[in-house]
């Protein structure tokens, strides 16, 4: 039987998912890489808190399983964490997951940062790697687009302090032109996928 060591040495310097497991094969811990080399061997070098040092002490085999991109293997981490339950996983024990952004199927669509994907909401983009990284892109394109930012828009006479400062066009108050407004949804869409083609450029 091949020693951690031996294990360690031939880990491929590839994208992937990695598994620890214990001597009767329960997976102790799951996680992601775009090194699995490195990630996994900083596991057995240097100093590490006392949670990571319990987790190590119990480790006697480690799996792989290689993707071809970095949010396949944060799709793969988050579906086997929710399946297999890890001693040592906290962040998604309590069935949450990553976030999403949606953009809603209304007539004039809004953009939400959302954990939850329901059947016909609209179109999601995803998964971000942290709360943070979805945070930031949504606010920056709130910013630079004026869509609709409030939920039951309806019909108004004025509109809400959003049109006041610039990020929104109002069509609870306007006759908004459908066009326009789905020619600045579609720059929307194009910025969402590039910043999330690639989930390490967060």
């Amino acid at each position: 039987m091949e020693t951690i060591n031996e294990k360690l040495q031939q880990l491929p310097d590839e994208t992937g998912v990695y598994q620890f497991l214990n001597h009767q094969g329960d997976i102790l811990y799951i996680g992601k890489a775009t090194s699995l080399k490195q990630r996994v061997k900083s596991y057995f070098t240097g100093s590490h808190n006392v949670k990571i040092q319990k987790l190590i002490a119990q480790v006697e085999d480690i799996r792989v399983i290689l993707t071809d991109h970095p949010l396949e293997a944060l799709l793969l981490e988050n579906t086997l964490i929710k399946e297999h339950q890890p001693k040592y996983n906290i962040l998604l024990k309590d069935g949450k997951t990553y976030p999403y952004l949606l953009l809603t199927d209304e007539e004039y669509p809004r953009l939400v940062k959302t954990r939850k994907k329901e059947p016909n909401a609209g179109s999601y983009y995803g998964p971000f790697p942290t709360e943070g990284a979805a945070s930031l892109l949504l606010d920056t394109i709130h910013r630079l687009f004026p869509i609709v930012k409030l939920p039951n828009y309806g019909r108004r006479s004025l509109p809400c302090l959003y049109y006041y400062i610039g990020q929104c066009v109002a069509p609870c108050a306007f006759d908004i032109d459908h066009g326009a407004y789905r020619a600045m949804i579609r720059k929307i869409q194009r910025l969402i996928v590039y910043f999330n083609e690639d989930t390490e450029r967060f």
